[in-house]
């Protein structure tokens, strides 16, 4: 996610570089978005961006007839949430069990998923191939 991140960004960048001035803040420590390129923020740092009205504009006005930007406003947070849950859950509370571990493959995988969803790789991937033919 991050590699995406920093494309997604990196391309934002180029379209308005005021983008990468954004700050955001992990555990305390304040961050701009172009210092994304040097250290790796954590999943919901990837949310609280998607969420930004500057960086949510830009999809809208760049992304208006891409599939991105529904995965960038929905199918992404969607998958970081589901990631998020299982991750929390086993650093936190309780060690991942086989059902959660198999779970999360599936979900990262796409194995077993109804027809038309597709795994975190997968989706991840498509998007990513779509962004580099943008640019």
């Amino acid at each position: 996610m991050w590699e995406f991140a920093k494309r997604l960004f990196a391309f934002l960048g180029t379209k308005d570089e005021s983008v990468l001035d954004i700050p955001y803040e992990v555990q305390g420590v304040s961050f701009r978005i172009k210092d994304m390129f040097k250290s790796k923020p954590n999943l919901a740092t990837y949310n609280t961006l998607l969420k930004n009205d500057s960086i949510k504009a830009h999809i809208e006005n760049l992304f208006s007839k891409n599939p991105l930007k529904f995965y960038l406003s929905v199918t992404l947070p969607q998958h970081i949430r589901i990631l998020q849950k299982i991750r929390n859950t086993s650093v936190h509370q309780k060690q991942a069990h086989l059902q959660e571990a198999l779970y999360l493959r599936s979900v990262m995988l796409g194995i077993g998923l109804n027809v038309g969803e597709s795994g975190v790789f997968t989706s991840l991937i498509g998007a990513k191939n779509m962004l580099l033919k943008m640019t």
